[in-house]
């Protein structure tokens, strides 16, 4: 069970001008808040009007708890069987378990891993 005050919390924005797609994430993840996460990522990924590889996925993972190896699991899963996936992918994480947890998830997959914002845009956008 999440730790009260620390639950999942998320955000997910969509910026139609730079095919961005930027999902926020803090707390601490149980297998269902992967489920409902993914589906409204997938909802916003759909609501740009591309098709699978177009658009760039940002997902800030600064403020995330460390998470349970089932979470960890079904991110990797989902990761992998989404239907519309981005052209490239970046994530942003803080130093510590949160970063080695993180590396640990995207394994060999070409992803880009920074330690800021501006670092990723450059990546996704460039």
């Amino acid at each position: 069970m999440p730790t009260p005050g620390k639950q999942a919390q998320h955000a997910i924005s969509v910026d139609a001008t730079r095919l961005l797609v930027t999902l926020r994430l803090a707390g601490f993840m149980v297998p269902e808040d992967v489920e409902r996460i993914a589906a409204e990522e997938q909802a916003a990924v759909r609501s740009l009007g591309v098709p699978s590889g177009v658009h760039n996925f940002l997902i800030d993972a600064r403020a995330l708890d460390a998470q349970p190896a089932d979470v960890v699991g079904m991110v990797q899963h989902t990761t992998d069987t989404v239907p519309l996936k981005p052209r490239r992918l970046a994530i942003i994480a803080r130093y510590g378990l949160n970063k080695i947890q993180v590396r640990r998830t995207i394994g060999d997959r070409e992803i880009g891993l920074f330690e800021s914002e501006d670092e990723a845009l450059v990546y996704l956008l460039g």
